[in-house]
């Protein structure tokens, strides 16, 4: 059984994600979240391997053939569905182990982490030393500031207030730091506006990107039981068609983001929504961080033909292709001829990627 390095197409993450390149370390995690959705995906793979053995190897070997081939790498994010920087990295440093191997291949990393660990000294000093090269962004993630609603829904992860510290520190170090709030829980998040602002300003965050709640049916009833509070309205997470998750719905989520977002703006900080649309509230070139990166590729999203739009005029169906030829000659934009060039195992899934996208 082989992990991916690629996440898998579906018309969300298609349209949408530029982070689909992924570093797994670890196959389970400690943190038990109530809202966690790895074991959708997962299962499968701990059941049948290692619950320790992801796909880092892969990943490296890729990156090594994109240097070796002279290409522009893509972004790694560390990583996807599990912590990085569980108890399990004090013990077997596989993220530590990974993060060293980008930096001698000088490959771009977006971290995703709860944990305080990195700023432990082994971790912080490869963290410097890639944040020098411009070749590293950090997200802590986030769904409440409350340490006492964090223990309901995060029982086993550092409170809060924990990575608030981590990301303060990090951020005073000069390591480009992005506050996630996600899952982002309507109600709750209504109700800590002004305190996640003034964290954001506290912490020094480039941005904040926000991703909401996701969830099956009961579950979502299940999570907003625990927390005491009636449940909102909510539709299908999917673009198109039935799914088996759903998430509040826009109209819940739209006055909240307005909010977050003029409120962000007014001190300075960016704005933007993970795999969410309500692109008019951006302030910042790609929800990831990329653009605090140097020397990578990216793929197209819808982001970039909704920017065309407001730059030129609407798009209709008949001009998509010449739309889309014309923005992949930008600089950076890596494409279906373009991805040809790059190793097999990862170009592959990327153009699966773009011709779902393009449907």
């Amino acid at each position: 059984m082989r992990l991916v390095p690629v996440i898998n197409v579906s018309n969300i993450i298609s349209s949408m994600c530029y982070s689909l390149f992924r570093a797994e370390p670890y196959l389970i995690c400690p943190y038990k979240c109530v809202y966690c959705y790895r074991r959708w995906y997962l299962n499968e793979f701990v059941q049948n391997s290692s619950p320790l053995r992801g796909n880092i190897n892969a990943i490296i070997n890729i990156v090594k053939c994109i240097v070796k081939r002279r290409l522009k790498p893509y972004p790694a994010r560390l990583s996807t569905l599990t912590e990085p920087f569980s108890t399990l990295e004090s013990m077997y440093k596989l993220s530590l182990y990974f993060l060293k191997e980008a930096f001698k291949l000088k490959c771009p990393i977006i971290v995703n982490t709860k944990s305080s660990l990195p700023l432990e000294k082994i971790w912080l000093n490869i963290l410097e030393n890639l944040s020098h090269y411009s070749l590293i962004v950090f997200q802590i993630s986030l769904s409440t500031l409350k340490d006492d609603i964090a223990r309901k829904i995060e029982p086993h992860a550092p409170t809060p207030k924990n990575r608030v510290t981590t990301a303060a520190k990090l951020s005073e170090k000069g390591v480009p730091v992005i506050l996630r709030l996600s899952p982002l829980i309507p109600k709750m998040v209504l109700n800590e506006l002004d305190e996640i602002v003034d964290t954001a300003v506290h912490i020094g965050v480039e941005h904040v990107v926000v991703e909401a709640l996701g969830l099956q049916p009961n579950e979502f009833k299940r999570l907003y039981s625990i927390l005491k509070l009636n449940a909102e309205e909510t539709e299908s997470y999917s673009l198109v068609g039935e799914y088996r998750l759903v998430k509040p719905s826009r109209k819940v989520l739209f006055p909240i983001y307005s909010e977050l977002q003029r409120k962000l703006v007014k001190n300075g900080i960016g704005f933007a929504i993970c795999k969410e649309g309500f692109f008019s509230l951006h302030t910042v070139p790609d929800c990831c961080g990329f653009y605090l990166l140097r020397n990578h590729a990216k793929r197209l999203t819808l982001y970039e033909y909704y920017k065309y739009a407001l730059e030129k005029g609407p798009i209709d169906a008949a001009m998509i292709n010449n739309v889309h030829n014309e923005l992949c000659r930008k600089e950076n934009i890596v494409c279906i001829d373009d991805l040809r060039r790059y190793p097999k195992t990862l170009s592959k899934q990327f153009r699966y990627h773009e011709k779902g996208f393009l449907r």
